[in-house]
């Protein structure tokens, strides 16, 4: 197993040139193309995998149907991470207005770093 892996690893980085981020794009091209090498190099990590897909289920998040998943593992033309995680990801949802008691306590710690420094509180 490993030295199939290994192989393609290196026939990866050959064709490469030794350029590691294209290596990546190389073996993700070939795992895509061979069920096999993907449940390889996959093997490994597949408990931490089912960990967060069972967290994401509790969690109320649902994961992406096989065909999504599989389409947004595929290299497009040039990566593009927010696109990546724009598939998966939940809404993103404003940020709270900050509460009073906090706005005090940080001109407090303001004014106490500006006295210390001896500036004009």
């Amino acid at each position: 197993m490993a030295g199939r892996i290994s192989q393609q690893v290196e026939q990866a980085l050959r064709q490469a040139e030794g350029d590691q981020t294209l290596a990546q794009k190389l073996l993700l091209k070939a795992a895509l193309a061979d069920e096999e090498l993907l449940r390889e190099l996959v093997a490994p990590y597949l408990k931490g995998i089912t960990a967060q897909a069972v967290l994401a289920a509790g969690a109320g998040a649902t994961p992406l149907p096989p065909s999504k998943a599989r389409a947004a593992m595929k290299p497009a033309e040039k990566y593009n991470p927010m696109r990546a995680s724009a598939l998966s990801a939940a809404p993103v949802t404003p940020r709270p207005a900050a509460s009073s008691r906090h706005v005090s306590t940080l001109k407090l710690l303001a004014a106490a770093y500006q006295a210390k420094r001896g500036e004009k509180v």
